[in-house]
């Protein structure tokens, strides 16, 4: 239902879930996932928080966090957030090219283009065609070609 964006249907049988004892960690992060679509940015974050409390090491949880995080201007908090995935998963190459935007938000360049960095290093030894992980359809070449341009322009800056 999420993928077709049908998020308020998707809510109400997630939230069956929830409250039945079938529930588990993906339901919660979908339900942060759900809100957040809907713009209930208080109800994503207390339901991705929800699955971090069950799984430390969840990384959807944290990513959706972070951006959740970010669109309430809380950046260091969706920083320490989106270091938590590449954290968990080192080879995230979104994380690192999302963390590499907060960083530069927050007027940290350096960090912002070491990040851009690990992305970029990241997506070398990948097909061009291929489609990055909840990229929304991003293929490597794509990614690849925006982190170059991106790094251009902070250097200059």
């Amino acid at each position: 239902m999420l993928e077709f964006g049908r998020s308020e249907e998707a809510r109400e049988v997630l939230l069956a879930l929830a409250n039945s004892p079938l529930a588990n960690i993906e339901v919660y992060v979908l339900l942060g996932q759900t809100y957040a679509n809907l713009g209930d940015l208080e109800a994503a974050e207390h339901w991705c928080r929800k699955a971090l409390r069950r799984n430390k090491l969840a990384l959807e949880a944290y990513y959706t966090l972070a951006l959740v995080l970010q669109h309430q201007a809380r950046l260091p908090e969706a920083i320490e957030a989106l270091k938590k995935v590449v954290y968990i998963d080192r080879n995230d190459v979104l994380g690192h090219f999302s963390l590499a935007r907060l960083h530069y938000q927050n007027e940290q360049a350096p960090a912002a283009l070491k990040s851009l960095d690990n992305a970029r290093r990241l997506l070398e030894a990948q097909e061009d065609d291929v489609v990055v992980a909840r990229s929304g359809g991003v293929t490597v070449k794509r990614l690849r070609d925006a982190i170059t341009r991106q790094q251009q322009q902070w250097v200059k800056e």
